[in-house]
């Protein structure tokens, strides 16, 4: 089957069924996972939810992460996030560190095509936010142009 289906943000707060395609499946994870040693950003609002996935069919083939609500409970918040997917073995893209190009891109095979996925977020959204060593990908023209040339070079 050559088919992908991308659902826009979403914010899971944990148990309940997922509207699943039956599809491999991406999707904008609109929050960080929640966790009692991450102090909430300031001066933004926050929007947290859980990374458990409870309900799912089937988990999704990779997330993004470039959003404006990742970084919500800073770098705690987003390397917890990072651990949840890591330890249900789901992909994610569009925000690390600069050092790691922000997970981008983010590799995977359907049907037998390597597919490469890319993040951005507009750094308007960011602003306000406490400092953290963690980010998303800016979507400036240089930044996605090198992006392209590593999804041309197969990673």
């Amino acid at each position: 089957m050559n088919q992908l289906v991308f659902f826009g943000d979403v914010h899971w707060k944990g148990k309940g069924v997922f509207p699943e395609s039956g599809l491999p499946y991406v999707f904008n994870m609109e929050y960080a996972s929640v966790t009692e040693e991450a102090a909430p950003a300031t001066n933004k609002i926050i929007v947290t939810g859980n990374a458990e996935f409870d309900g799912w069919k089937t988990k999704p083939l990779a997330v993004n992460l470039a959003n404006n609500h990742i970084m919500d409970l800073g770098d705690l918040g987003f390397l917890h996030t990072l651990s949840l997917l890591e330890q249900q073995q789901i992909s994610y893209f569009g925000a690390g560190k600069a050092e790691d190009n922000y997970h981008n891109p983010c590799f995977t095979c359907i049907a037998g095509k390597k597919i490469a996925f890319l993040g951005y977020c507009d750094y308007e959204f960011l602003l306000g936010k406490s400092p953290a060593e963690h980010g998303c990908a800016a979507p400036s023209r240089e930044q996605i142009q090198r992006d392209m040339k590593i999804c041309q070079g197969g990673g």
